[in-house]
């Protein structure tokens, strides 16, 4: 299909019939003259809010949020999109939502006398047409007639960004971007950048599993990249339900593989009305924000594939020093990965005390293996294959330390809502009859957009006396209300202050970290995932540039659908393995200060395997 797509002379998108109200029609005829007027302010006006109204309702077609369509629009010369009658130019389709997305605010308030059509969508970013648009513009490099010259991302970088696009088969989150990534764009050498990890190509294979799916595709993005994190983005669809099952899910997809409901605007459908959760700290795969692991590589192993071949191991270690470190890659056999003998580094030889329960240690070069051979997946039926699905490990073992535990926190925060004891936690206070104000902590400001800008960059100065601002003047209850704060302030600093403070906080918990390594220092503060909970373990994972949650469990049996019983260790219990909640901002431990602050010594001895599960 990318031959025929990127051969064609033209390739049109099919919307689907007209509306019968004309709306469709409308808008499809409102786009020329959005990208042919010279000055937007004119089409902005009273007399023109249906207009943008039907731009609208054309932007939220289900075609929009069709993952296959991506690749289509992708490797297409000329495309063109039709709906009912009515025809445009993919390029004029892509100027005239850009242009709407960039006067949006001014657009709004259009419908300010209409409050059903107002509150109906906040921003026009969680759109499948506003995400297509963006991304496309910039997924290939082009020659002078239009054809494909070279691809501009990276296959990690598209599913990390085209996420909330909906496809029938969730093994197609990976395998719809195969041919437009420029590290498996099959125009060049097939599987160049998997040759270079020592690792085959990855293709489309349909009868492997979906945990088997996105385990190769984590596998492969930590070996390119040399971090750890793919673990803290939301980026993969959820199983589909198996009907042979009953209502049973095929194998609940592993805490370390983080899916769509979780990133800031959900399922597709869910974010019209704005977002649902905060905006991930890891950034994008080419725009780190941090460096809390302070450049280490990854160590990671991955646990048995089922029917593994004798002689094949399954681990993936990345040196954990310094970048001339050599890498060292063992795989699993599902995958159709082959080992590797050019052992350039010694393998890590200290045992987990999580390694018990599903496997045991064979000798110190060995991985870490099931007991007995499972049946072939080939001749196994639904039911068989769910419970030799929940045999496996879906295990991955990561380096890394303790950085401290949980010790306070506040709820979820709902609603844009900061309350009032989360702002003291963070250091503010406000004395009785004190009227002027000149400063606010640093601690209190910083943690509040953690500090960095949209942009990833360090915050700008005026973030402070934006929030100084809005403690003093804009918290009369002592809780920063921000959807109130913007619905006061469409534009200025305040309106760009409160939408970096929402990115960060929205249906996350403040909280307070007893720190490990360094008593004098106190409590540190910062802000987790909603699922945070007290006596979560705050660690720095090597590879990892951004601090993580991870929670201790104990095994105590099989329950009575083929599962495992678990409860909290008690103290003294090392776990059996851990739960990874998420990702995590903690303020002074951002930028490898957590590393830096103890001696080369200290940290061997405090680094540990976590077995997260």
């Amino acid at each position: 299909m990318a031959k025929i797509y990127s051969h064609a002379a033209q390739v049109c998108g099919w919307l689907g019939s007209a509306d019968r109200g004309g709306r469709t029609d409308r808008a499809m005829e409102f786009i020329s003259q959005v990208v042919s007027a010279y000055d937007i302010d004119t089409l902005i006006r009273k007399e023109k809010a249906d207009n943008w109204s039907d731009l609208l309702f054309l932007m939220r077609s289900s075609w929009f949020s069709r993952r296959w369509v991506i690749q289509e629009l992708a490797l297409a010369r000329e495309a063109t999109i039709r709906c009912g009658s009515k025809e445009a130019d993919w390029r004029d389709f892509s100027d005239a939502i850009s242009l709407f997305d960039l006067h949006f605010h001014k657009i709004r308030v259009l419908f300010s006398d209409k409050p059903r059509d107002y509150y109906a969508i906040t921003e026009l970013r969680p759109l499948g047409a506003k995400i297509l648009v963006d991304v496309l513009s910039n997924t290939f490099f082009r020659a002078a007639d239009r054809s494909l010259f070279e691809p501009a991302k990276t296959l990690e970088t598209l599913v990390s960004t085209l996420s909330t696009f909906e496809t029938t088969d969730p093994r197609d989150t990976v395998y719809a971007f195969l041919n437009i990534a420029k590290d498996t764009f099959p125009k060049f050498a097939p599987g160049m950048a998997a040759a270079r990890m020592n690792m085959p190509p990855l293709t489309s294979e349909y009868g492997h599993h979906l945990l088997t799916v996105y385990t190769n595709f984590v596998r492969y993005v930590v070996a390119s990249s040399k971090s750890l994190d793919i673990i803290c983005r939301q980026w993969a669809l959820p199983e589909k339900q198996d009907p042979a099952l009953r209502n049973r899910s095929s194998g609940e997809l592993p805490s370390w593989i983080k899916t769509i409901p979780e990133s800031p605007y959900g399922e597709p459908g869910e974010g019209l009305n704005g977002r649902k959760n905060g905006d991930s700290f890891v950034g994008l795969p080419d725009a780190k924000f941090y460096n809390a692991s302070r450049g280490r590589w990854p160590e990671i192993r991955f646990g048995t594939e089922p029917s593994e071949p004798k002689g094949l191991s399954d681990s993936l270690v990345l040196g954990g020093g310094s970048a001339s470190t050599h890498m060292v890659t063992e795989t699993a056999l599902e995958c159709g990965y082959s080992s590797i003998s050019d052992d350039a580094q010694e393998r890590p030889h200290d045992n987990s005390p999580t390694e018990s329960h599903f496997s045991r240690r064979r000798s110190s070069s060995d991985s870490i293996r099931l007991s007995g051979t499972p049946p072939s997946n080939l001749s196994m039926s639904p039911i068989e294959k769910h419970h030799n699905l929940n045999d496996r490990d879906r295990s991955i073992y990561v380096k890394g330390f303790i950085l401290g535990a949980v010790s306070w926190k506040t709820d979820p925060i709902a609603d844009g809502i900061i309350p009032q004891v989360a702002l003291e936690r963070l250091g503010w206070s406000r004395a009785e009859g004190k009227i002027e104000y000149r400063s606010v902590p640093d601690q209190v400001w910083r943690t509040l957009v953690a500090d960095r800008g949209p942009d990833g960059r360090p915050p700008p100065s005026w973030y402070h006396r934006a929030c100084l601002r809005c403690l003093v003047h804009d918290t009369p209850n002592g809780h920063i209300a921000t959807k109130a704060i913007l619905e006061q302030r469409s534009s200025g600093i305040m309106n760009d202050y409160i939408k970096r403070v929402q990115a960060v906080t929205w249906n996350r918990v403040v909280l307070e970290v007893t720190d490990e390594n360094n008593h004098q220092e106190g409590t540190l503060v910062g802000i987790g995932p909603p699922r945070t909970e007290r006596d979560d373990m705050i660690c720095i994972l090597f590879g990892c540039s951004v601090p993580c949650i991870i929670r201790p469990w104990m095994f105590t049996g099989p329950d009575s659908n083929h599962g495992v019983e678990c409860r909290k260790p008690n103290i003294g219990e090392q776990p059996d393995y851990y739960e990874f909640v998420g990702e995590a901002f903690i303020y002074g431990k951002m930028d490898g200060q957590a590393i830096e602050s103890i001696s080369p010594e200290d940290l061997h001895a405090k680094t540990q395997e976590f077995r997260l599960l």
